[in-house]
């Protein structure tokens, strides 16, 4: 499903940072997606898709074994599983922020993702490098951490 939904949605997160890279007043999203057809083709609208492709992989992964762990020792209340799918969503961000940072410049500019990490990596140093791609983390840190801690609500979380 994860895999599905980000090659289906790649296309429009494609249009929708290509808009929001733009801030062209009155540019509908049919004609940014028209215009990128005919710059790049079809391939503009999959640019950077493998970046979200292993962020999924990463994410469910880093989801799961810190939700297990966490929830293993809290107790095994509602509270507890919205506890540990908050801590869960934490620990996702410092996944997803970096991933989606690189993806976007993958989109815009085209290239490799280690290509653009060489590139600000030369540019900045390694400090740079940490300091760019945790660009947005805390807003990243609550969005996943809400997301995440809220699946619950909608999810058998308890132990029980």
């Amino acid at each position: 499903a994860g895999f599905a939904s980000t090659i289906l949605g790649a296309p429009l997160d494609a249009v929708k940072v290509r808009m929001q890279h733009l801030q062209q007043p009155g540019l509908t999203t049919w004609a940014c997606a028209l215009a990128m057809l005919r710059e790049s083709g079809v391939p503009a609208f999959f640019r950077g898709v493998g970046v979200p492709l292993l962020n999924s992989v990463l994410m469910n992964t880093v989801m799961f074994v810190v939700f297990e762990e966490v929830q293993s020792a809290l107790p095994d209340t509602t509270g507890g599983a919205l506890a540990a799918g908050a801590v869960s969503g934490l620990a996702q961000s410092l996944l997803s922020t970096p991933m989606d940072l690189l993806k976007i410049q993958v989109q815009l500019r085209g290239g490799h993702p280690l290509s653009i990490l060489r590139r600000l990596a030369a540019r900045s140093g390694a400090v740079g490098v940490a300091s760019t791609l945790s660009v947005g983390g805390s807003m990243n840190m609550l969005r996943e951490g809400v997301f995440t801690a809220s699946a619950c609500l909608r999810l058998p979380c308890s132990r029980a």
